[in-house]
């Protein structure tokens, strides 16, 4: 398999996804956009590369790349698979970066949807001690099986539980990434979105009302 930042051939495919990056570079709005092609046609390298692209030309487009789980219960299990592919140290130094620019009020009103709670977590990743950091990084990804001394150490009163809360994280993290620095897009690439239609009724449905939920939320 050719590494992610090979493109061999394929010169039409190549130039829609250069009219994709600079769209998204020119836009201040959400957009969806949707890869569509048979089994084996590259769509994985495809996103890797886009996501190649983003690291090295497009810099201003923070890039994400995750998969729909193989086996999903509900829009909190995607949750886990989206944040596992946010670069935590990355989050902490645009924290801090927001603080310093805006001040703490900003970060809480503006990006982080008022939540107190969650406001603790993220000064713990990007101003507290490595415990700290280390346990709200655990929580921030999702983990369920944390104590009531560490819940107490980054100043948590429960973990993620539900779709609602794990939307407000999403929420918050994403608007972290975008206020970071001026013209900052953030991108998002789900695979093997086929899964979602293996699912029940009810599971798919509940995925699709979180991620339209996002998107609506983060303009």
């Amino acid at each position: 398999e050719e590494p992610v930042e090979v493109w061999s051939d394929r010169a039409a495919v190549l130039r829609q996804i250069t009219s994709l990056l600079e769209y998204l570079n020119s836009v201040d709005r959400t957009s969806l956009h949707l890869m569509w092609a048979d089994l084996g046609c590259g769509k994985t390298h495809t996103m890797g590369f886009i996501r190649h692209l983003c690291q090295t030309k497009y810099q201003n487009i923070y890039p994400l790349y995750t998969l729909v789980p193989n086996r999903v219960g509900s829009f909190l299990d995607q949750y886990k698979n989206i944040i596992s592919s946010f670069n935590f140290d990355e989050i902490a130094e645009m924290t801090r970066k927001i603080i310093a620019d805006n001040g703490e009020s900003f970060l809480l009103s503006r990006i982080l949807g008022g939540s107190e709670e969650f406001l603790k977590v993220i000064k713990a990743i990007s101003l507290g001690s490595t415990d700290s950091g280390s346990v709200g990084r655990r929580w921030l990804s999702g983990a369920t099986n944390l104590s009531k001394s560490e819940l107490l150490l980054i100043g948590a009163n429960k973990t993620i539980r539900t779709s609602d809360e794990a939307l407000t994280v999403l929420q918050g993290l994403s608007r972290v990434v975008i206020h970071s620095q001026p013209n900052t897009r953030l991108l998002i690439m789900i695979d093997e979105f086929q899964r979602l239609h293996e699912s029940s009724d009810k599971i798919s449905s509940n995925v699709g009302t979180g991620l339209h939920t996002f998107y609506n939320a983060v303009p």
